[in-house]
């Protein structure tokens, strides 16, 4: 396991929310009639904020410990908390993330009341549809964005990558097995970017306007985000409005898919790693079902910044420190730190 002129009236309030202070915006889109009750402790429009691109992240209370893990991994990197905003959709996370220097958002369009789902069941592309609504609402505002996952392990910092800074395309992303994946994805402010973004929600929400009256459990089969872009983006020359959009794929040796792991649904790995001696900047924890089994993985890569017993706090720069040389010494090595993938693992792939 980011544009078509739009008049946007805002509604600005203020209120604290266990202890993290949010303005919510009420946005009115003439072109996409989106509310997704966004309330962020920053202001989206900054350019100061947005400039190239902000780092965007989605959360629930299931991925705290892997946003908790990315904030560490990330904590001694120059620039990034400061351009991260992280978007959750309850009180709990808001309140454990509210101590770190990131912007925080909350959608109060979900009211799940959930510690998370399985993958391919209808509350999980519930959680899906409010993201895939979300990100055109980003575009529309013409925000710049750069979409990640919050179970990726950063090795260097991307905002010293030539590659990924400079690249001028509208859309750019990282090689997911050939396609675009949806875990690593630039957006530019481009017309054609919220066109696609705006076709991707059209066709996602299809998928479900008949689908009523299930159990958020229950399991539900269908195409994901990422499934659907890439479909339209091999199809664009046939959509006027996104028919010019230019794109970029990142090099694969930079931007890894969980492929390059053993365990998971990717095979066990070894080719990626021979092919991709280097150090890369990001390698995507996908291929791979469930948050335990992602959490389990990289703790056994010695690819985890958390400690256990600190209470979601990262520890001493000593500590750090020491984190970022075990991890650099698997990547050189290409051996995990604590040996193969159990076999429990992952009991779901």
């Amino acid at each position: 396991m980011r544009n078509v002129n739009v008049f946007l009236c805002f509604v600005l309030l203020c209120y604290w929310s266990i202890g993290t202070k949010f303005l919510y915006f009420a946005p009115y889109s003439l072109t996409t009639n989106l509310d997704v009750g966004l309330s962020c402790n920053v202001d989206l429009n900054d350019r100061s904020l947005s400039q190239p691109f902000i780092f965007v992240m989605f959360g629930t209370r299931a991925f705290l410990p892997l946003i908790l893990n990315w904030l560490c991994n990330t904590l001694l990197f120059s620039g990034i908390h400061n351009r991260t905003v992280i978007i959750v959709d309850d009180y709990f996370s808001s309140n454990a993330l509210s101590s770190y220097n990131v912007g925080l958002c909350m959608t109060s369009k979900l009211h799940l009341n959930h510690t998370g789902f399985h993958y391919n069941t209808f509350g999980y592309w519930q959680l899906v549809q409010q993201r895939v609504r979300i990100i055109e609402y980003l575009t529309a505002l013409k925000i710049p964005i750069l979409l990640f996952e919050p179970d990726a392990l950063w090795v260097r910092n991307p905002l010293e990558d030539d590659e990924l800074m400079n690249a001028e395309e509208d859309l750019v992303g990282f090689n997911d097995d050939g396609n675009f994946g949806f875990g690593w994805l630039r957006l530019t402010t481009s017309e054609s970017v919220h066109a696609l973004m705006q076709a991707v929600r059209i066709q996602f929400d299809k998928q479900l306007q008949n689908v009523v009256n299930l159990d958020y459990n229950h399991p539900l089969s269908m195409a994901g985000e990422q499934h659907v872009m890439v479909n339209l983006l091999k199809n664009r020359k046939k959509e006027a409005g996104f028919s010019n959009i230019t794109t970029r794929m990142l090099t694969e040796c930079k931007y890894l898919s969980g492929k390059w792991y053993d365990g998971g649904r990717g095979g066990n790995g070894e080719s990626v790693r021979k092919k991709c001696n280097g150090f890369p900047v990001v390698i995507n924890n996908n291929w791979i079902v469930g948050n335990e089994a992602k959490i389990a993985r990289a703790k056994r890569w010695g690819h985890w910044f958390l400690p256990d017993d600190l209470n979601g706090t990262c520890g001493s720069t000593r500590f750090l420190e020491g984190a970022m040389y075990r991890m650099r010494h698997s990547i050189k090595t290409a051996k995990p730190f604590n040996g193969p993938p159990r076999q429990d693992e992952c009991p779901l792939c």
